[in-house]
């Protein structure tokens, strides 16, 4: 059983990465189609599932390299080249990383203007009900001193 363990490992990150990928694909899809979004957010948004992408073409690197660098051991019984694929897999593992902080510092000022979006929605919207419950306040008393006075009369 020990020898299927980095096959099972590889296929699992494999699997994990195709799953990313599919997901950083329908996100790029709803940003693209989305009316809200100015040309610019627009734009970084779709860049940074474009990094996020080849973040993800790395990790499914990885779960090829891991049951790679188990044949090289055992089926060629050559080390150097099971150390060479083990340090490339680290290597990938460090570049992806590097993405991943790359993505971070990229995507903060993103991140700040789409927040201000949403406040500004958020402001705009309280603002929407205050005016309508103003409008509705006088109108509702209005009602009810017709109904008292159709009531009583």
């Amino acid at each position: 059983m020990e020898p299927f363990i980095p096959f099972i490992v590889g296929l699992a990150i494999i699997l994990f990465g195709g799953w990313l990928l599919t997901g950083h694909n329908r996100m790029v899809l709803r940003f693209q189609n989305d009316p809200e979004l100015s040309e610019k957010q627009r734009n970084a948004l779709v860049k940074q599932h474009q990094r996020r992408r080849v973040a993800t073409g790395l990790i499914i690197a990885i779960g090829f390299l891991i049951p790679l660098s188990e044949i090289a051991a055992t089926n060629y019984k050559n080390p150097l080249l099971a150390s060479l694929i083990i340090l490339l897999v680290l290597l990938l593992v460090l570049l992806v990383f590097g993405y991943a902080f790359w993505d971070l510092l990229a995507s903060r000022g993103l991140r700040e203007d789409l927040d201000f979006k949403k406040a500004e929605i958020e402001l705009k919207r309280r603002i929407l009900e205050q005016e309508l419950a103003k409008h509705q306040s006088p109108r509702a008393e209005h009602e009810q001193n017709e109904i008292r006075r159709n009531g009583s009369g």
